[in-house]
């Protein structure tokens, strides 16, 4: 009996904290080859794109799986809409650095948030009530970050709300999942920042 204990705690153990990714798309284990797959099961081709046509792209309603040229190693791909886990995602980018994806990111989603909660546990949460006063503008402006952590993978659902007068706007809002070694390379991708 002591035996089973053993093996159920080892595998509830390893389960809890094997937070490396969502669905198929696993940091620093999925290879570029998933994006032949992805363009199988939805049945479009990724085009490649500039910086600037994929900004005037971006806000359209049609469905879009671009590839988004620019003159580094890293390979950033965006995917309008998305399921995973029977949630859809809007605003898919998929970043990958010698092949291998090194970040995941998408709108921030509520149903996303939970599905992680259930998997990774209760996540580190960070929250700020800012007010802004000057001669033009006075707001509330609140930032709810849920972090959750292991080794060197980062996930972060983000969101900042303003409050102006009784009326909220939501000012920014994301979701991604990262390995925190290629921040450097991360933060230079000014399509996404």
């Amino acid at each position: 009996m002591k035996k089973y204990l053993i093996i159920l705690f080892l595998f509830l153990f390893g389960v809890s904290y094997s937070q490396d990714g969502i669905g198929k798309f696993k940091i620093n284990k999925t290879r570029i080859e998933i994006i032949k797959e992805i363009e199988k099961e939805i049945n479009v081709d990724c085009e490649i794109t500039s910086e600037q046509e994929f900004n005037n792209d971006v806000y359209s309603k049609e469905f879009i799986f671009k590839e988004i040229f620019n003159d580094t190693s890293t390979r950033i791909f965006y995917i309008s809409n998305y399921i995973i886990s029977d949630i859809k995602l809007f605003s898919v980018y998929l970043i990958f650095e010698d092949d291998y994806l090194i970040e995941f990111k998408c709108d921030k989603n509520k149903d996303l948030d939970i599905l992680l909660a259930r998997k990774y546990g209760r996540p580190y949460v960070e929250q700020k009530l800012m007010p802004y006063n000057n001669s033009l503008l006075k707001y509330d402006e609140s930032i709810i970050k849920l972090i959750w952590k292991k080794d060197d993978i980062r996930t972060i659902s983000f969101e900042k709300t303003q409050m102006f007068d009784g009326f909220v706007r939501k000012a920014e809002s994301y979701f991604k999942i990262y390995d925190r070694n290629h921040i450097n390379i991360l933060n230079k991708i000014k399509v996404i920042n």
